[in-house]
C-alpha cells in the first residue's frame, strides 16, 4: 500500500513522475497539439521526443532528419497526427 501524499508538492511530483515514465498516459490539449505541430516543422525530432519519449519513433525521425530535412518533417507530422 503506497503512502498518501502529505502536500500538494508531493502530488505534483508523483503525477509528473508517472507522466515522464509513460508519456502516452495523458492527452494533449488543442494549443499544445498545435505547438507540437509547429515544433515538428521547425525541428522534427524534438516534437517526436516530446510526444513519444525516447522511443523508436524518435530515432527514426532523427535519422530521417539527418538524411534530409523534408523526410524528417513528413515522418514527424505522420507520427504525431496518427494518434
Amino acid at each position: 500500500m503506497s503512502k498518501s501524499p502529505k502536500s500538494s508538492r508531493e502530488v505534483i511530483l508523483r503525477l509528473s513522475g508517472s507522466a515522464l515514465r509513460n508519456p502516452k498516459s495523458f492527452k494533449m490539449g488543442t494549443a499544445v497539439f498545435f505547438a507540437v505541430i509547429l515544433l515538428a516543422i521547425v525541428f522534427p525530432p524534438a516534437a517526436v521526443l516530446l510526444t513519444f519519449g525516447c522511443t523508436v519513433e524518435f530515432w527514426v525521425c532523427l535519422i530521417l532528419t539527418l538524411l534530409g530535412y523534408i523526410p524528417g518533417i513528413i515522418y514527424a507530422l505522420y507520427a504525431i497526427t496518427r494518434e
